[in-house]
């Protein structure tokens, strides 16, 4: 019972939760051409950075004979470069959507508007799956544990961490300048590359706990950052 609930909450967090969230943009928005259009500039860039680029280049990567060696004995630079990668595709992608497709919006929620829908659908690709088991196999969730619900959790994480990046790049195409472009790529390498310590016997539970811990961190911390960066301007 504790699976199919987990499930339950998965599909919840995972797709129930970023479909709100657009609708409630779509309906509050005060002007429809803007914030609506922002989160789904952000759902975009998830999906080409990751799409059109990134797993291309991994598939590249993987037809080289000392790349599937490397992977296979070095668990940490496997790790590594899934991290690195996912950083480089997805930030690059989100200075370029500042850059490009969003220029003259307002810039109070930009940020916020383009991480939640770049979270949004990476979280509706993860709660796909747990929509399938619960309306084609059901009993498979009633035989799995609470821990099914870790994916929820995980999602919610992510989509902290999503926001706070965004903000971070914002903070580089507002400035005109590459040092929060390369300290997202940075961090976001960072905050992907934990996922090591599963293979070394960390328990799910407290991993994901500490993932939750880290964005929420990330995130004010961040926020605090960028009220700072944007108080000098205006005094300067």
């Amino acid at each position: 019972m504790a699976g199919l609930l987990s499930g339950l909450f998965n599909v919840t967090v995972c797709v129930a939760l970023p479909i709100a969230i657009f609708l409630i943009i779509l309906i509050r928005s005060k002007n429809a051409k803007t914030e609506p259009k922002v989160f789904l500039v952000g759902v975009c860039t998830y999906l080409v950075a990751q799409i059109l680029f990134r797993q291309p280049f991994l598939a590249l990567l993987q037809s080289i004979d000392s790349y599937r060696i490397l992977i296979t004995t070095n668990q940490v630079a496997h790790i590594a470069i899934l991290a690195g990668t996912a950083a480089i595709a997805e930030e690059i992608g989100r200075y370029i959507a500042f850059r490009f497709f969003i220029k003259g919006q307002p810039a109070q929620n930009t940020p916020l508007y383009l991480g939640l829908g770049h979270g949004g659908i990476e979280a509706l690709s993860v709660g796909v799956n747990s929509v399938i088991l619960l309306v084609c196999s059901p009993y498979t969730l009633i035989n799995m544990g609470a821990d099914v619900a870790l994916a929820g959790v995980e999602r919610i994480s992510t989509l902290l961490a999503q926001i706070a990046f965004s903000y971070i790049v914002f903070c580089s195409y507002q400035r005109k300048t590459y040092f929060y472009l390369i300290l997202a790529i940075s961090l976001h390498t960072a905050y992907n590359f934990p996922l090591i310590l599963l293979d070394y016997g960390v328990s799910p539970f407290v991993f994901e706990i500490g993932l939750f811990l880290f964005s929420a961190s990330l995130l004010l911390f961040t926020l605090k950052g960028v009220r700072g960066v944007q108080s000098n301007e205006k005094n300067n």
